[in-house]
């Protein structure tokens, strides 16, 4: 038999070989379509890992409603937590996915009542009728490195704002000793609401050793010689610094 009858008589309907192309091409279970211009797109190419992940879930969504419910699609923060995206990235990877134009998002609002987003994928007919908008081919480069812009801007700032803290975060001053936040009366120095740290005075930290050792502990060149307290384990420290100074 020749190679051309040989591949004639397996292209031939009803054979083996066909049977087993059939039966093994099938995929079991459901599945969703993804538009190969989408995948090829700037829009999808640049995302984050987190949003997209949560575009895979709103696409999942939208195959679990038959492809029917496409303009009003609830994905619930508790659904994109089951995905093992980070919660605290869930939000702005949607604001990225709308950027983008990939998602168009409708904020839940209720009367007190947290709502869940209602999505919409853009690049799918609506449940009106309508056809796919397509709003992520309007993302181009320049759409692209904004949104890496706008991401690296803020997250500067939030590294400021970890910095300058202004409510009950302990931050390190130039005013500290070693780098360490110096305490004032038992408590550590803590930033003003201005931003600026207010100095601590020798005569206060003095003040702070005189209430730890019961006695006048610090001299006039700022080293500790008082000998009189009550704590055994304070009075061997003094007399080893004592020692490595020279002192009697």
């Amino acid at each position: 038999m020749s190679i051309y009858e040989r591949e004639k008589a397996l292209k031939r309907p009803g054979t083996k070989v066909e049977r087993m192309r059939e039966k093994n091409e099938r995929i079991n279970g459901g599945f969703y379509q993804f538009p190969n211009h989408v995948s090829q797109s700037h829009a999808f190419r640049s995302l984050s890992g987190h949003a997209t992940k949560v575009l895979m879930r709103v696409v999942l969504e939208h195959t679990y409603c038959f492809r029917k419910k496409n303009g009003s699609l609830l994905v619930t923060h508790r659904d994109f937590r089951d995905e093992w995206i980070n919660p605290n990235k869930i939000a702005e990877a949607i604001e990225e996915l709308a950027f983008k134009g990939l998602l168009r998002v409708s904020k839940g609002n209720g009367h007190g009542v947290k709502l869940p987003n209602i999505f919409t994928i853009t690049f799918f007919p609506t449940e009106d009728g309508l056809s796919a908008t397509n709003d992520y081919q309007k993302c181009d480069v320049e759409r692209v490195l904004a949104w890496q812009t706008l991401v690296s801007q803020r997250r500067k700032n939030a590294k400021s704002r970890k910095i300058h803290s202004h409510d009950g975060v302990s931050v390190k001053s130039e005013h500290s000793h070693d780098g360490v936040s110096v305490e004032k009366n038992g408590q550590i120095q803590k930033a003003q609401k201005s931003g600026h740290f207010s100095k601590i005075h020798s005569h206060t930290v003095v003040s702070t050793i005189n209430n730890m050792v019961g006695t006048s502990a610090v001299g006039s060149n700022g080293l500790l010689q008082g000998v009189h307290t009550p704590f055994p384990c304070l009075r061997k420290n003094l007399a080893k610094k004592r020692k490595l100074r020279g002192q009697p």
